[in-house]
């Protein structure tokens, strides 16, 4: 959730993050993602998390894809922060990124599985 009330959610069928207002019944705005999984700065494939700063801008890891994505609001794509180079150890990549969380300074830390470790 948002500091303006908004939560975000993953639809796993549809490989989208769609942003609802809390206590509405509205069928939510997709913020990331489209429809379809892939590997692609406009597309997803398996995510268990999602950071929503104050600008409405997402941060998630694509554990598929070994990458974390940046999305800012109103994008048609995002952009990638951390990894993005194929699954791998060296420090430039990530393997399996679940999870992950952004400090007061906007720096991101992010859980990269599949090699024991966390990264920044």
């Amino acid at each position: 959730m948002d500091d303006q009330t908004f939560i975000y959610i993953f639809s796993s069928s549809k490989n989208v993050v769609r942003r609802f207002p809390v206590g509405g019944n509205d069928i939510g705005t997709i913020v990331a993602g489209r429809n379809e999984e892939g590997d692609r700065l406009n597309q997803l494939d398996s995510l268990f998390h999602i950071f929503a700063d104050q600008d409405h801008s997402i941060c998630i890891p694509d554990c598929s894809n070994h990458h974390v994505m940046l999305w800012l609001r109103d994008s048609n794509e995002g952009i990638v922060v951390s990894g993005g180079r194929g699954k791998g150890s060296h420090k430039i990549q990530c393997s399996r990124s679940h999870g992950m969380i952004v400090d007061q300074l906007g720096t991101v830390y992010v859980a990269d599985s599949a090699n024991n470790r966390v990264v920044r």
